[in-house]
């Protein structure tokens, strides 16, 4: 999986691509419940940013990133941050463990050589999974699959769809879809 980084807190970032990062993580917040104690996985985490956000709405969330010194680095950056976790793992790889209730998964299955395999496994145990991800072919070279909307939907097919939209990016136009089981 590639190792592409976006790092809210870097000088010179606009704020409005800022604001639709932390959005999209406000908005996968809306589906999680933290009175189950369910477990949250934030799967490619990058720089840990999302994880932290994903906490206000979630009883525990695991940061999960191929790379063992983004790992450290988000260690670092939020250890004052309650009831978070970080974990390095390859999710072209990683068998997604059942203690997962919800999965959040964003601008990560573009990066994946097999989007799907990884989706399967997320949908073994977890009751949620909120996914964004470009649908505009672009020239990142990290990006290695192009995922059409269609197929996410004939993947999520058994689930039942809780949002499903676009959105207007000026680097890309992103899906944010949200499903349960």
């Amino acid at each position: 999986m590639a190792k592409e980084r976006f790092n809210p807190l870097e000088e010179g970032k606009p704020a409005s691509i800022i604001d639709g990062y932390m959005e999209r993580y406000r908005r996968a917040g809306d589906y999680m419940d933290p009175r189950h104690g369910q477990l949250t996985l934030d799967a490619a985490c990058g720089t840990g940013y999302g994880t932290v956000q994903l906490s206000y709405a979630s009883s525990r969330v695991v940061g999960v990133d191929v790379s063992q010194q983004t790992i450290e680095a988000c260690q670092a950056a939020h250890k004052e941050a309650r009831r978070v976790r970080y974990e390095c793992h390859d999710l072209e790889t990683w068998d997604i463990p059942e203690e997962y209730g919800s999965v959040v998964s964003f601008d990560t299955i573009e990066h994946l050589r097999d989007p799907e395999r990884f989706i399967k496994r997320a949908k073994r145990y977890a009751t949620v999974i909120v996914l964004a991800w470009p649908v505009k072919i672009n020239s990142n070279p990290f990006h290695i699959s192009h995922i059409p909307v269609d197929d996410v939907i004939r993947w999520m097919s058994d689930w039942r769809k809780l949002e499903l939209g676009y959105e207007d990016d000026k680097r890309a136009d992103y899906v944010f879809s949200a499903w349960s089981r």
